[in-house]
C-alpha cells in the first residue's frame, strides 16, 4: 500500500515536472517594486520611476532582457475584473465574465519567456499618448473569440470603465475604457503549476502605471549574480525605496511544487521502512521454518532428493505467502489511490505503472527473503541432520 502511494506520488511529481509552464524560468531574476502611494502620488513620477528603473537594468552586464509586470506568474497573486467586448451586449446582472489583467512593460514578454502566437507584442509605441491597446492569451482567445481573429477587436475591463459620481452610484464609461486587442500571447500557468491557465488581459504600464511592480530581469549567467546590481540600481534613482523578494524565477516554480515534493519524500521514505521491514519479516519466516524442518529435508535429501528442489520447496511456500500478502496489498492500494485522488495530477488513482512497479518490487523483495533461506536449506547434511534429531 506503501509502495503504491509512493509510486503515484512520484508519478504526479514527474507530470508537473513535465507541465508547460508557458514562460521560461531559467536564468530571470526577479524582485518586488512598491513605491510609497505619498511619495508617488503622480502616476507621471510614478511611470518615469520605472522607465528609469528598467533602462539602468538593461544597462548592466549579464542582462539580456529587463522587464516588469503588475503581478507575476505563480507569485502568489493576482487580480481579476468583469471585461466586455465592443459590439456585444451586455450580459445581465451577475452573468459577467471575468479575465485576469496585469500592467507590463514592453520587454516583459521577453525577459519573462512568454511567446507571441499572433500579431504583436506590447512596445515603446504604446505610450500614454498612444492609442490604447491590449494583448491576450490564448486562453481568452479560445474561450471568448470563438471560430473569430480577436486581433483588432476591441474590449474594456471594469476597473477602467468605472466612474465614480459624487451625485449618484458608479457608473460604467465602456466607451472611453476600450482596448484594441494587437496581440495573442501564450498561456502561462499563473496561479499553480497545477491549475488550468486563466484568461489574461495584458496592459501597457505606460496607459496604466501603478506603483507595486515585480521586475524580471533575463541574465547570461547566474541570476542572482546581478542581486546586487539591482538594489544600486533602486537605490541609485531613490535611496529611501526598498526591494523585495529577490530571488530566481525557478524559485517560484520550485516552491509551487513543494508540497507534491515533500509527499514524494514523506511517502518514500514509510514505504522504504516498510519495505525494510517486510524483507526483515519474510526472511525470519523463512529461516525459523527451515530451522523447524531440518529433520525433514535431512530424510528429503537421504532419500535422494535433490537440493534444488528442497531450494525450489522453501521458495514455493514462501513466495506463497508472499502472493497472498500482495493479493490484500493490492487492493488496500486501490483504496489508498482513491484517498490520494485530491493530491495526483496527471495519473489516475489506479495508474497501472505505479501498482505495477509496486508489485514487482514487493515480488522481488520477497524472492530475496526466501533465497536465501532457500540456499541454507541446500547445504543441510542429510547424516547431521538425522543424527541431530535422532
Amino acid at each position: 500500500m506503501l509502495l503504491v502511494g509512493a509510486g503515484l506520488a512520484l508519478r504526479t511529481f514527474g507530470e508537473l515536472r513535465r507541465v508547460d509552464l508557458g514562460f521560461n524560468p531559467d536564468h530571470v531574476l526577479r524582485f518586488d517594486v512598491s513605491l510609497s502611494p505619498a511619495k508617488y502620488s503622480s502616476l507621471v513620477r510614478t511611470q518615469a520611476f520605472f522607465d528609469a528603473l528598467v533602462e539602468r537594468l538593461r544597462a548592466r552586464p549579464g542582462a539580456a532582457a529587463v522587464g516588469a509586470a503588475e503581478y507575476l506568474p505563480l507569485a502568489g497573486a493576482d487580480s481579476a475584473t468583469a471585461f466586455y467586448v465592443d459590439g456585444r451586449p451586455q450580459p445581465a446582472p451577475g452573468a459577467s465574465v471575468q479575465a485576469h489583467y496585469r500592467s507590463v512593460t514592453p520587454g516583459y514578454f521577453s525577459a519573462i519567456g512568454i511567446t507571441l502566437a499572433a500579431g504583436r507584442t506590447l512596445g515603446d509605441r504604446d505610450g500614454g499618448e498612444a492609442p490604447r491597446v491590449a494583448v491576450i492569451n490564448e486562453t481568452m482567445a479560445r474561450r471568448h473569440f470563438p471560430n473569430q481573429n480577436p486581433i483588432g477587436q476591441r474590449l474594456a475591463i471594469t476597473v477602467e470603465a468605472l466612474r465614480f459620481r459624487p451625485d449618484g452610484p458608479p457608473a460604467l464609461d465602456l466607451a472611453s475604457a476600450m482596448r484594441e486587442i494587437v496581440g495573442i500571447v501564450s498561456d502561462v500557468k499563473h496561479s499553480s503549476v497545477q491549475s488550468e491557465s486563466l484568461a489574461e488581459v495584458y496592459i501597457p504600464f505606460a496607459q496604466r502605471p501603478v506603483r507595486a511592480m515585480s521586475l524580471v530581469v533575463r541574465t547570461t549567467g547566474d541570476p542572482l549574480a546581478l542581486a546586487a546590481d539591482a538594489r544600486r540600481a533602486v537605490a541609485s534613482l531613490d535611496p529611501e525605496q526598498p526591494i523585495a523578494n529577490v530571488s530566481a524565477v525557478s524559485d517560484l516554480v520550485a516552491a509551487s511544487i513543494a508540497q507534491p515534493r515533500f509527499n514524494v519524500v514523506l511517502l518514500s521514505a514509510f514505504a522504504a521502512v516498510a519495505l525494510v521491514l517486510a524483507l526483515a519479516g519474510v526472511y525470519g519466516v523463512m529461516s525459523y521454518s527451515v530451522a523447524l524442518r531440518t529433520h525433514e529435508i535431512g530424510v528429503r535429501l537421504a532419500l535422494g532428493g535433490r537440493s534444488r528442489d528442497i531450494a525450489a520447496l522453501v521458495v514455493r511456500y514462501g513466495m506463497s505467502l508472499a502472493a497472498a500478502g500482495l493479493a490484500i496489498g493490492l487492493g488496500g492500494a486501490l483504496a489508498i489511490g482513491r484517498l490520494m485522488s485530491g493530491l495526483l495530477f496527471g495519473v489516475t488513482p489506479t495508474d497501472p505503472i505505479a501498482i505495477a512497479g509496486a508489485a514487482a518490487l514487493v515480488i522481488v523483495v520477497a524472492f530475496a527473503a526466501c533465497f536465501v533461506p532457500a540456499r541454507r536449506a541446500m547445504r543441510v547434511d542429510p547424516i547431521v541432520a538425522l543424527r541431530r534429531d535422532s
